[in-house]
């Protein structure tokens, strides 16, 4: 006949939920739970030493004495035996609290290690979320640190080109100002051009304006100072001018 050892009421229900959420959180670097609870399920039979079928077991029954006999099958809650008498049935409820306890110590392995499973799930999601707790804290230091840098790097560059504007400007101001003295240079240059013409004008005039006191002069004339006063007062005018040129080429009278 064969064993069947259904889980009671409260180890199904750790049960089903421990399996969809192994499923659910189960990745490359999360331990395998479902290996995890088998592990913790055999050492719990182990400690417990679980009755299995075929096993000779001791019941004793809360009413009717001590009773020997072979394990037939075993649920949650009755368990069937072999004994003299033939095949009996008895429900936990009949069994003496000692009795049950080893009898039905499959229950509570199942139990435990459920319990212990739940248990490393909790501390291992615990520190998962300690370690990506860390994780975000250095991932904002890092942005922090990043953040810095760049504000450094940006008022480094801020500082660089404050300083290219400042060197900017003063070389703008000095071409500014070599423009301003070459500007004044060469005004003076034209300006001393303007006064020579004029004064070479000026020169010229006198000279042609003079012109008949001077041949009058290089002539040695008799009458040059008369000469000189005709040309020097009315030689503005054409005819005194021509007159005085006229004199000037006269005869000069020897001594």
């Amino acid at each position: 006949m064969a064993t069947h050892n259904p889980l009671p009421r409260t180890v199904m229900i750790a049960a089903l939920w421990l399996i969809p959420s192994l499923k659910a959180f189960s990745s490359d670097s999360e331990p395998d739970w479902r290996a995890r609870y088998e592990e913790l399920l055999t050492n719990e039979r182990l400690a417990a030493r679980c009755p299995t079928a075929g096993q000779r077991i001791k019941i004793e029954r809360r009413i009717g004495g001590n009773l020997y006999g072979t394990l037939v099958a075993l649920t949650s809650t009755s368990v069937t035996i072999r004994a003299d008498s033939g095949v009996l049935t008895y429900f936990k409820s009949q069994l003496t609290a000692e009795s049950a306890i080893q009898i039905f110590a499959e229950d509570s392995a199942r139990a435990k290690a459920a319990a212990a499973v739940k248990q490393e799930k909790n501390d291992y999601d615990h520190q998962q979320a300690v370690k990506r707790q860390n994780e975000a804290l250095e991932r904002q230091e890092q942005q922090r640190q990043h953040n810095l840098q760049m504000q450094e790097r940006e008022r480094a560059e801020n500082e660089a080109r404050l300083i290219r504007q400042a060197q900017a400007q003063r070389e703008q101001e000095r071409e500014s100002a070599l423009m301003k003295l070459e500007a004044i240079e060469k005004q003076k240059r034209e300006d001393r051009k303007i006064w020579t013409t004029i004064i070479g004008f000026i020169t010229v005039g006198v000279l042609v304006y003079l012109l008949p006191y001077i041949v009058a002069g290089s002539r040695r004339h008799h009458n040059r100072a008369a000469i000189f006063a005709l040309n020097l007062f009315l030689g503005w005018t054409f005819l005194g001018w021509v007159i005085a040129l006229v004199w000037a080429c006269t005869k000069v009278e020897k001594k």
